[in-house]
């Protein structure tokens, strides 16, 4: 009777150690990139999986891990983030092993951990991406002001990443410094739209490259620019309250499985133990799930409007 409740505890804690590797050091955005660029340089030269980094630097992962982790805004090493996802998986291999006694459900549970903290890291990219592109306009704006003033194009960079908050700050300090050891813009900002591949920040992009090699007034085609994104974000806002129905749909489609099963096992406890117990019911709970996520992406898809 005491394994079971000693089986979650081992689960929870590699859950949580997961969560805490991805999360406890991060770009807050409360803090000036100034900061965060100290605490990167700190923990450069202590390294807490020198085997990992090898490995990923032999099988050419370690930069796009690299990528991955930059647009998150997270101060974390290729290594770290894979030795979370295997411990995660590990664990949760282990724990599901103990519990179901099958090699087959539980190497599904530990694939789902292994991927967990790429989700993660995802999910967080995509709210840091939102986050950016809403300050955008603020940023062309504020940096077309300095231009006005006199300011020079790095050190209108530098005003943005002193006075903007969050991801936007982070990314104008991190440009600034690029310019500072000689990258040029051009490099510089292809660097950006690569962290930040947006049709926003290309358009943000195309209007320096092509100032900078025919030149023109930068501080009216940056207004023009704001002007361009703001629009294409209100736009975006419309779309999303067009197509809310559809999302409110889909998470009530998501969430009907996983509420039917607490709700039957609560009636008759012990009805669905089949399902873990038996070949067949362990295979039928890896196809509802596959059909699940299908059907979720599939929904996704119909409710998203690029523009």
């Amino acid at each position: 009777m005491l394994l079971v409740p000693l089986i979650v505890l081992v689960a929870a804690a590699g859950l949580m150690a997961v969560i805490l590797a991805l999360t406890g050091q991060k770009e807050s955005d409360t803090t000036k990139p100034q900061q965060a660029d100290k605490k990167r340089k700190s923990r450069d030269g202590s390294d807490r999986a020198p085997v990992l980094t090898r490995l990923l630097s032999a099988g050419g992962m370690d930069q796009s891990l690299q990528q991955l982790l930059l647009a998150a805004g997270l101060l974390v090493r290729p290594s770290e983030l894979a030795a979370a996802s295997i411990f995660g998986a590990a664990t949760g291999f282990g724990a599901a092993l103990l519990l179901w006694r099958s090699l087959t459900l539980a190497g599904f549970v530990g694939l789902c951990l292994l991927a967990l903290p790429i989700c993660l890291v995802n999910l967080r990219i995509s709210k840091r991406r939102r986050e950016f592109e809403r300050r955008l306009p603020e940023a062309l704006e504020l940096m077309a002001s300095a231009l006005k003033s006199g300011y020079t194009f790095s050190r209108a960079l530098q005003l943005v990443a002193k006075e903007m908050p969050g991801p936007m700050g982070d990314e104008a300090q991190r440009f600034t410094d690029e310019l500072l050891v000689g990258v040029s813009v051009e490099e510089a900002i292809e660097r950006l739209a690569e962290r930040q591949p947006t049709y926003d920040v290309k358009l943000f992009a195309a209007a320096v490259q092509i100032n900078s090699k025919v030149g023109g007034n930068l501080a009216e085609i940056l207004l023009k620019t704001a002007t361009v994104v703001r629009e294409r974000f209100q736009i975006q806002s419309e779309i999303r309250a067009l197509t809310a129905e559809g999302r409110l749909s889909a998470g009530i489609l998501a969430a009907i499985p996983i509420f039917m099963a607490i709700v039957i096992n609560g009636i008759s406890p012990g009805y669905l133990a089949p399902l873990l117990t038996e070949s067949l019911g362990r295979y039928m709970i890896m196809a509802g799930f596959l059909l699940w996520t299908s059907g979720l992406y599939m929904i996704k898809k119909l409710v998203t409007v690029e523009l």
